[in-house]
């Protein structure tokens, strides 16, 4: 605002929350709630251990088998997406935590780890609902001064099948597929798990981390008056087989929270 002011420009105060500014505070926000704002900016080294990043814990299918395959690859995919493997085997979230915190804090945490029902082992169909045939068919990539091909590549085509014979040619082969498929599911119980490792990450923060205060150093943000409590929701809630947490179950625990706390104030 004071930079609007300097350059006489209007800007847009509203945001993707839909939340704008209370223009009218007369009072600044709680040097408690500036601190804990500070300290959601220490969280870009943040890392987690690698085995406690598997979205498909609570669906182990017999070694070797192909929905575990399946089920891995998928896995897989999702923590490549979300988190960046470090030297020492640590996987590092690709996004920005804090702002994963403050989403969720305003909105409620990602409720999508929840599964309709586990994925089962189908062919792979075509359009018609008939099993489709692969083969793998060599193409040429190299080619000599005569023009002659030296090298090939193997490329899956989807013509296994032979509508003249009415059966698949010679080498051809079905595949198979999740149904439904995981892949969303996978990114959703991702994000919850670093939500909540994170948290528990905040909360251990705060109880260590010192700023200067009301001209005195050294000072805790619990001591400012801001008390943060460990979160008591499930860290692999499907493990478990606990509901869902609720936007109204999130509203009641701030609720409990905020009546322990000295600051009542709030950025």
């Amino acid at each position: 605002m004071k930079a609007a002011e300097t350059w006489a420009a209007r800007i847009d105060v509203s945001n993707t929350y839909g939340l704008m500014p209370h223009l009218g505070a007369a009072d600044p926000p709680h040097p408690a709630a500036i601190a804990l704002h500070e300290l959601l900016g220490c969280l870009d080294d943040v890392a987690f251990a690698g085995a406690q990043m598997e979205p498909f814990n609570d669906w182990l299918p017999d070694a070797g088998s192909d929905e575990r395959d399946l089920l891995g690859q998928v896995a897989a995919a999702a923590r490549t997406r979300a988190l960046i493997e470090l030297d020492d085997g640590a996987l590092k979230p690709r996004g920005d935590l804090a702002a994963l915190l403050r989403r969720c804090a305003l909105l409620g945490a990602c409720d999508g780890w929840q599964a309709g029902r586990r994925p089962e082992l189908k062919p792979v169909l075509s359009k018609h609902g008939q099993a489709k045939w692969f083969r793998l068919t060599p193409h040429a990539v190299r080619f000599d001064k005569q023009g002659r091909a030296v090298a090939h590549v193997d490329i899956e085509t989807e013509d296994g099948w032979n509508p003249v014979s009415k059966r698949p040619h010679r080498g051809s082969y079905q595949k198979t597929c999740l149904s439904p498929d995981p892949s969303a599911l996978a990114g959703d119980r991702l994000e919850w798990l670093i939500w909540r490792q994170s948290l528990d990450v905040v909360a251990e923060m705060v109880t260590e981390a010192l700023f200067t205060f009301g001209g005195h150093s050294r000072t805790t943000i619990a001591e400012m008056g801001l008390i943060v409590m460990p979160s008591s929701l499930p860290n692999q809630p499907w493990v478990a087989g606990e509901c869902g947490v609720s936007r109204r179950a999130m509203d009641a625990l701030s609720s409990r929270l905020t009546k322990k706390n000295i600051c009542t104030s709030t950025t």
